[in-house]
């Protein structure tokens, strides 16, 4: 029940299907957190090894902060509250400091910052075309119909946004 989502540029993004080149990370999952750096030390691209630097008392005087909105926000799954709730005790039993951080208005500030929905189709058809996919492109997925009925929408988004930056 361990992942890392890495800082960009320390993991190998080969053969990952691209959903925005400039913010993606491989995040990968293990059972322990041992496991957990070994993949890590097997896909990293440089840099120092995440087993050397594995210290169980790192977090002693660590503080985190904890997006209140991202914990107990309306539309966050329950699950999601439980399990990062699970994981500010671990973190404080650890020796950490957590800091619910409470932001007004979080959700205008937000609103039309991500550059996920104009790099995903360019980069998508990039990555379709280099494995000679059936489909070569967002618009043709969806004229195909051969996708999940929850995706649609984001990716109709998606092609807007591209357009709207032509």
């Amino acid at each position: 029940r361990y992942g890392l989502r890495a800082t960009q540029g320390r993991l190998d993004t080969s053969g990952m299907v691209p959903l925005s080149p400039s913010q993606d990370v491989p995040g990968p999952l293990a059972r322990s957190v041992i496991d957990l750096v070994t993949v890590l030390d097997v896909i990293r691209e440089e840099g120092a090894s995440f087993a050397d630097a594995l210290d169980l008392h790192s977090l002693e005087g660590a503080r985190f902060g904890a997006l209140s909105a991202y914990i107990d926000g309306e539309t966050v799954d329950p699950m999601v509250t439980d399990a990062t709730r699970d994981a500010i005790r671990r973190l404080e039993a650890a020796g950490a400091e957590v800091i619910e951080i409470d932001i007004e208005g979080l959700e205008a500030l937000l609103a039309d910052t991500s550059v996920s929905n104009a790099e995903f189709p360019g980069a998508l058809a990039d990555y379709l075309d280099a494995n000679e996919a059936p489909r070569r492109s967002i618009e043709a997925i969806l004229e195909s119909g051969l996708y999940l009925d929850r995706h649609e929408a984001r990716y109709r988004r998606s092609v807007e946004a591209a357009a709207d930056q032509e």
